[in-house]
């Protein structure tokens, strides 16, 4: 696929591999290595562990069928493409919110509703109603609507399910210079926080990329979760091997359907909708059947073949026969599984830089895959064989910094972590490395924002797609 590289990501995800390989692993699934007796009260309890270990299955199983009648469970999720899956593959155990839910929460046991959150229907052939599932920000709305925390208070077990997303949409907020009490979702993140200290819930937080939202915690609440899991402890899927490419048109002008073995799929992350789009006209001209899924409640509408491909993987989680792309934006990164029974899925393309997004893609297949492709870093070209010995180091870090406000503090913030010196022995300062960037294939847009009531200038890194 063209000129194709190992970057520094690359080298530690493989790294990672060979060692589970070599020496083996302690579980496959976080049912082996955790049970409810490890949730303790008073503290956040994180599992950090790859997608598909079974994060979502051990909080059903271990949760939410173990609970009593008064063990109200909430179930919150980061988008509704996650909260529709979940509700479609355990409608069982888990409904959706309603404003009547929330009314039964002031009855007590004996005049709660059949309908009602926490009823548990045991001699009729009807759902159990234990588990409330909804977003965010539907959470968060909820909480900002409401002059009292009754909602609150009346819950026993709270569960955060790609709780990495909740830190990424506050920051969205900060970002653009609000105030952090101003936002819904931060005082939802410190309400949680509050009511765990004080025992009124359990609190689980459930992630493969935890870097975001720990580091939310620490830096606002100098807060340190219980963590009850760790990445290292288990498999997860892995793949065969990981090319890299400076330019997705290597990867377009390259991909030809008859270079796929028989009914192999492939899967593919684009950010955004009008990129998409022009990448399946390139895939299509080379022969294949592709199909663009984004979000139901975009303005823009998918096609009637994308729609269709849709709820064939949110109803069977597998991606048809009929197709041999999709490609995903990021309503999609967290949210629905594919399964895969016949492994046809053996290609994951992710046209991202950043390291939270690949791992969150990738995921989504549900079995080993044969080859992941990823976008290269800027910088230098790195060269690093399966068994860790480096040829060339790249030591670019910017990931964090790639689609934020970069103020004069942040671009010094950049400039020391970088720590890129020049022919003359110094340190390279923002101007050159703003070029040094643009001619490694980034894009560099200005602006202008008003902080504290004062205009700042600042710049914003993008992936030049």
């Amino acid at each position: 696929m063209g000129e194709l590289i190992m970057n520094r990501r690359s080298h530690n995800e493989m790294y990672l591999q060979s060692l589970k390989e070599r020496n083996g692993f302690r579980a496959r699934y976080v049912s082996e290595l955790v049970t409810y007796s490890k949730i303790i009260d008073g503290i956040i309890n994180l599992i950090e562990s790859p997608c598909g270990t079974g994060k979502t299955t051990f909080f059903i199983d271990e949760v939410v069928k173990k609970a009593k009648n008064k063990e109200r469970i909430l179930y919150l999720v980061d988008t509704s493409v996650l909260e529709e899956s979940l509700l479609n593959k355990y409608e069982e155990f888990l409904k959706p919110y309603t404003p009547s839910v929330k009314g039964t929460m002031n009855y007590n046991l004996e005049q709660l509703p059949e309908h009602g959150f926490g009823a548990q229907i045991k001699e009729e052939v009807k759902k159990d109603n234990r588990a409330i599932c909804m977003t965010y920000a539907k959470f968060a709305s909820i909480l900002s609507n409401s002059s009292d925390d009754s909602f609150l208070n009346n819950i026993k077990f709270l569960c955060c399910d790609e709780v990495h997303n909740l830190a990424k949409y506050i920051g969205y907020d900060l970002q653009l210079g609000a105030k952090k009490e101003e936002t819904k979702l931060y005082k939802a993140l410190e309400k949680i926080v509050c009511a765990t200290d004080k025992g009124i819930f359990k609190t689980l937080f459930m992630t493969a990329t935890p870097f975001r939202i720990t580091k939310l915690l620490k830096d606002s609440f100098n807060y340190r979760c219980n963590k009850i899991v760790a990445e290292n402890e288990l498999r997860g899927f892995l793949f065969n091997s990981q090319k890299v490419y400076t330019n997705i048109d290597n990867i377009l002008n390259e991909l030809r359907k008859t270079d796929l073995c028989e009914d192999k799929k492939i899967l593919m992350y684009v950010e955004t909708i009008k990129k998409s789009l022009e990448v399946r006209e390139k895939l299509e001209l080379n022969g294949f059947n592709v199909a663009c899924l984004w979000s139901i409640n975009n303005e823009r509408k998918m096609d009637n073949l994308s729609r269709k491909v849709r709820d064939h993987i949110v109803e069977n989680e597998e991606i048809p026969q009929y197709v041999d792309v999709v490609i995903i934006n990021a309503a999609y990164e967290t949210g629905y599984n594919i399964f895969d029974k016949e492994n046809m899925a053996q290609t994951v393309i992710v046209h991202s830089r950043n390291s939270e997004v690949i791992t969150q893609v990738r995921g989504r297949i549900r079995h080993d895959i044969e080859k992941l492709v990823t976008l290269n870093q800027s910088g230098s070209i790195e060269t690093i064989k399966r068994d860790g010995s480096v040829v060339e180091l790249c030591p670019t870090k910017i990931e964090k910094f790639v689609g934020i406000p970069l103020t004069k503090e942040k671009k010094d913030e950049l400039v020391l972590e970088l720590n890129l010196i020049n022919n003359n022995g110094r340190q390279m300062k923002w101007p050159a490395i703003k070029k040094l960037l643009v001619e490694s294939g980034f894009k560099i847009d200005n602006g202008t924002t008003r902080i504290n009531g004062k205009q700042v200038r600042f710049d914003i890194i993008e992936q030049n797609n």
